[in-house]
């Protein structure tokens, strides 16, 4: 293969050329636009909740989501190998990121919602309300004595296994529906916690979280989040973080304005902090220790589980 017929690599923020005449009336764009680098969406994201500095963490929440700590060098660690946990450099100069997703987050939600939820969809349609929302306003509003262990695309880092499978435990016939919506929120969070606790055994370590992506819109979801990892949580006024974290970087490159730290300070606010409640955070802490068990308990039934399915099919 001729190495000749790839582009350079260039940093993030780097102003790759004008684009030409011809492109610009095709597209309706102005005579002088240029092209500009952008970065990993995650980090976009990132830089547009207004991350500049090492020692801040990021949580995406979509279908997927992250946690991704910014640190200012680059950590060859077999443990981080180990757990497929990658460190990449950041959308900014001396700046890098962890990434640490975890596969299941709004997804999880989504497939309840379209297999057990179904009148809830008519219901926003009818009340033109968000369904995420309606499934908020019905969870519990205590920590629930259910676990789902997430893992309906597998578990994901750092014990990645693609044979594990989803765990629905601890129903019993005084298990209601507000317990179970609060189980399903609860999920995703305690996988969260796992990588949370990985990473610190790697001297990596969480303290505030910025959150951004759909799944912050709930401030339920975020208040469960402090409660359950024992952080606070933090959310800017920033909505679409990603596109805003790309034009911040292309604003800063073509001078339109002076700095991403000019940017940071006069666009991006705290909207709002959500702190631990420390009474939730102690039973979460003791609700934990069982999620833990089925976790890796999980891990030898997947596998169980695939090779009876396959002699099934054999069968």
């Amino acid at each position: 293969m001729n190495p000749n017929i790839f582009p350079d690599c260039k940093p993030s923020g780097y102003i790759v050329g004008k684009v030409s005449a011809k492109i610009s009336e095709e597209l309706y764009l102005g005579k002088n636009c240029y092209a500009v680098t952008g970065g990993h969406d995650g980090l976009c994201c990132s830089l547009g909740s207004g991350i500049i500095n090492e020692g801040k963490t990021f949580n995406i929440i979509g279908t997927a989501e992250a946690l991704i700590p910014i640190i200012n060098k680059p950590l060859l660690r077999l443990g981080l190998m180990k757990g497929n946990i990658s460190i990449e450099p950041y959308v900014l100069d001396n700046l890098y990121a962890v990434i640490a997703p975890n596969y299941s987050s709004g997804l999880l939600l989504k497939w309840l919602k379209n297999n057990f939820l179904k009148e809830l969809d008519i219901l926003s349609k009818k009340e033109k309300i968000n369904v995420y929302k309606i499934i908020d306003s019905e969870a519990s509003d205590f920590p629930s004595n259910l676990f789902v262990v997430p893992h309906i695309l597998g578990a994901g880092v750092p014990y990645t296994n693609s044979e594990a499978k989803g765990i629905f435990y601890g129903f019993d016939v005084n298990t209601t529906r507000k317990d179970i919506l609060r189980a399903f929120l609860e999920g995703p969070i305690y996988e969260d916690l796992v990588i949370k606790n990985y990473l610190k055994k790697q001297n990596i370590f969480i303290d505030d979280i910025i959150s951004s992506g759909g799944g912050s819109d709930s401030d339920k979801w975020l208040q469960m989040r402090a409660d359950i990892l024992g952080n606070r949580i933090i959310k800017t006024n920033i909505k679409e973080s990603g596109c805003f974290g790309a034009a911040m970087l292309a604003g800063a490159a073509t001078n339109i304005w002076a700095s991403i730290e000019e940017i940071v300070k006069k666009k991006i606010k705290i909207q709002k902090y959500f702190d631990p409640d420390l009474d939730k955070n102690q039973k979460y802490e003791e609700l934990f220790k069982i999620y833990k068990k089925l976790y890796f308990a999980n891990r030898s039934f997947g596998k169980e589980l695939a090779a009876l399915v396959d002699r099934s099919y054999a069968i």
